[in-house]
């Protein structure tokens, strides 16, 4: 961070945390989309990268996504968001659920 004056860290702090929010709330959207229609599980770092390119977020959060992108965004879920299946179930979520 530049700067030590306490308003601009707070306020890079709360931009933060609404950014974080807002990242939070598409990977929801995702995830749902995933679950109920494709019966697949979503990976947040693919939903973050989708995200991350070519400045996906400030087109979301202005509402300038193309119309491709929305037509087609359960299809951009199944094959570019959802985790690969693997042969042995190590992921993070089935290691949680033995343990359970």
């Amino acid at each position: 961070m530049k700067g030590i004056n306490p308003e601009r860290i707070r306020c890079l702090i709360y931009a933060r945390l609404i950014l974080v929010l807002i990242v939070n709330q598409i990977y929801k959207l995702t995830e749902f989309i995933g679950q109920n229609l494709l019966g697949c599980e979503v990976s947040m770092a693919k939903v973050f990268e989708w995200i991350k390119d070519s400045q996906r977020l400030i087109s979301i959060i202005k509402g300038r996504t193309t119309t491709y992108e929305k037509r087609s965004f359960i299809n951009i879920v199944s094959k570019s968001m959802s985790m690969q299946n693997r042969k042995r179930e190590t992921t993070f979520r089935s290691i949680l659920e033995l343990h359970i």
